[in-house]
């Protein structure tokens, strides 16, 4: 064997060893990744079913402040201003501001006043907040998951062009091929190491 072909023997030896070490690092951080995106699949579910139940709970607790209030207005009406008082003492805190700034408008006289204190800007619900914020963070988490699983496939992507160099470098170790079959074997095997290469250097790790 010449120089040649033993410096050839050398240098398919280094590229199916980087092609190795290389093969099995994509596969390993496709691993996590997976991992990873099934994590956040799992957390952004559990984050909507909590935004779920949060506009569930603004939801029964408008209900309760209209009922209550619908029940004021009847009395009101009536002129019964007993029953009228013992219903506000039953309004929920964060009704009851918005009624008592409703009132402070004298709707009775002033004919460009809100018609009820729900459209007034004291009407806040905070659990209409805490589903806006979980909501948020549940579209968040599912798109962290999604990237995971874009980094993932690309991992994926690079083992095969790995083990594509792998198979190119193998077929070049047969002496039966010629020479310049050999040599183009071994360009197709660097380059496919190569853009692996330059493919994880510039991905993400999952670790």
């Amino acid at each position: 064997m010449g120089t040649f072909d033993r410096r050839m023997e050398i240098g398919v030896t280094l590229l199916l060893s980087m092609s190795a070490i290389g093969t099995s690092w994509a596969g390993y951080q496709a691993t996590l990744w997976s991992g990873d995106q099934i994590e956040f699949s799992y957390d952004a579910q559990s984050i909507r079913s909590r935004a779920t139940r949060a506009t569930t709970k603004a939801g029964l607790q408008r209900t309760v402040d209209v009922a209550l209030y619908t029940s004021w207005l009847e009395s009101y009406a009536r002129g019964d201003t007993l029953y009228a008082r013992f219903i506000e003492r039953r309004f929920r805190p964060e009704f009851s501001r918005a009624f008592e700034a409703w009132l402070a408008t004298k709707t009775a006289q002033n004919s460009s006043a809100p018609l009820t204190p729900f459209t007034m800007a004291e009407y806040h619900l905070l659990a209409d907040d805490s589903a806006q914020i979980l909501d948020r963070l549940a579209d968040s988490t599912a798109t962290m998951g999604v990237a995971a699983n874009r980094h993932g496939d690309a991992y994926v992507l690079d083992a095969v062009l790995f083990a594509t160099a792998m198979v190119f470098g193998g077929a070049a170790q047969a002496e039966s091929n010629r020479r310049s079959m050999r040599l183009i074997l071994i360009g197709l095997s660097t380059l496919m190491c190569l853009v692996a290469l330059v493919r994880i250097v510039t991905s993400p790790s999952a670790l």
